[in-house]
């Protein structure tokens, strides 16, 4: 993905790491859309779109563990 280009080379880049949050929210990968949303809000605390972002988190519920 293009996102995860940029994130390699600007890490930090909160921008792109919402975007692949909410992208991989929507494909069920809980665990990642976790980290890089938790990730936005570390770096931008008091962003536009923080409420949003911890609703977004609020619903991903728990992830999914293999039973073995």
């Amino acid at each position: 993905l293009a996102l995860d280009r940029i994130l390699s080379l600007t890490p930090n880049a909160s921008g792109a790491l919402r975007e692949r949050g909410l992208f991989a929210a929507r494909l069920g990968a809980v665990e990642a859309a976790r980290a890089d949303l938790t990730r936005v809000l570390e770096l931008e605390p008091h962003a536009s779109d923080a409420s949003l972002i911890r609703g977004q988190l609020d619903g991903l519920g728990e992830a999914k563990r293999p039973l073995n």
